[in-house]
């Protein structure tokens, strides 16, 4: 007599067990979707969104022509010539965040509350006086009305 085929080893019961979930969950375009999909298009969206650029120059107004020319060196800097009552202007609504007046000394008008006003003074300080502190006068403006708040809750309950 021939002898019997050998027997197939009984199959693993954590095997198939997991063979079962994955094709349940692969049966669900929604969770595959969900977990594979939409955390790869979120990666590429946020990617996009949030990718390395260089600091923005900030804007300081100036009214004299050779302080203007001064400034135009640095690339971190973007100077502009106005008139007295335009710089105050643009300052109280945030257009630019220092306003240099000229004279000895000269006068910083900025705002105190603001951090890029802050870090526009210093850098123009390193500007315009490269080798050592100058002598500046500085004039701190608090207007009512200048900061982001001020017209934020008016224009959400409009």
């Amino acid at each position: 007599m021939t002898a019997p085929p050998p027997a197939s080893a009984p199959p693993n019961a954590m095997v198939e067990l997991t063979l079962a979930r994955l094709r349940l969950f692969f049966r669900e375009p929604g969770a595959v979707f969900w977990t594979f999909g939409f955390p790869l298009i979120l990666s590429v969206a946020l990617g996009i969104a949030f990718r390395n650029r260089p600091p923005e120059p900030v804007a300081v107004a100036v009214q004299s022509a050779d302080l203007q020319s001064a400034l135009a060196r640095d690339p971190g800097i973007r100077a502009q010539l106005l008139d007295d009552a335009a710089a105050r202007r643009a300052l109280r609504t945030g257009k630019v965040d220092l306003v240099v007046l000229p004279g000895p000394p000269l006068t910083y008008l900025f705002d105190p509350a603001r951090p890029e006003s802050r870090l526009a003074r210093a850098l123009t300080d390193a500007a315009l006086h490269p080798k050592g502190p100058p002598a500046t006068a500085d004039q701190p403006v608090t207007e009512h009305g200048s900061r982001y708040i001020d017209f934020l809750i008016p224009g959400l309950l409009a």
